[in-house]
């Protein structure tokens, strides 16, 4: 959903269980969350990632 490589993703979760608190698993989640509620979101997000991406 927010565009992190595959082959990082099962490395990212394991560093996110051993080095972020339970408080900000769930804020990450309520992210993820507000992004799957509406698809337009995560569009805009794509477009941000790719102007971030050009600069």
């Amino acid at each position: 959903m927010i565009g992190v490589k595959e082959e990082n993703i099962y490395n990212d979760v394991e560093g996110i269980e051993h080095h972020l608190s339970r408080d900000a698993i769930d804020r990450i989640g309520d992210l993820v969350q507000f992004f799957e509620e509406d698809q337009s979101r995560v569009q805009e997000l794509r477009a941000i990632q790719k102007k971030n991406d050009e600069e």
